[in-house]
């Protein structure tokens, strides 16, 4: 009988054990969509303030490009032609590629945080598999060792 309950008690702590690691790799797949799900939201959310930010300098920079034309105006030059064009031309390029330069570098962010996102879901991928994989052999060794426990018992005469 007192073998009866140890193999008993052996294939329902096999069982639990293989329940408890499938749940943990449950757990943390849920646990790495989670984070993924946030990472791409943050990407996205930077894309918006990239965006936003983008029409404030462009339009911080007209700001600009018309007090320059205004200066040169006050001087008595004209803004359309020789070094005043040219100077004009050299200060739209400038604050143009501050802006480009504020896109690329949302844009890479956004590259970023996407590309963790998806190796995060990778990463949850493989620990669920993991789990499975655990709780499967952890089901194999419980039914090993129960088979070993109860021919042991057959040769005693036990069963």
């Amino acid at each position: 009988m007192a073998v009866g309950i140890g193999l008993a008690l052996t294939l329902v702590s096999g069982a639990v054990s293989a329940y408890g690691s499938y749940q943990q790799g449950k757990a943390a797949k849920y646990n790495a969509d989670y984070n993924a799900k946030l990472g791409e939201n943050q990407a996205e959310q930077g894309q918006m303030e990239a965006r936003e930010n983008a029409r404030r300098q462009l339009k911080n920079n007209e700001s600009q490009l018309s007090a320059a034309r205004a200066r040169f105006a006050n001087q008595g030059s004209v803004s359309n032609a020789g070094a005043p064009l040219a100077m004009m031309g050299d200060i739209a390029g400038e604050l143009e590629l501050g802006v480009l330069d504020a896109y690329r570098s949302a844009d890479s962010q956004r590259t970023y945080l996407l590309n963790e996102a998806k190796m995060e879901r990778y990463r949850g991928k493989q620990s669920y598999n993991a789990g499975k994989l655990m709780a499967g052999t952890q089901i194999l060794a419980t039914g090993a060792n129960a088979f070993g426990s109860y021919k042991s018992g057959k040769r005693t005469g036990l069963f």
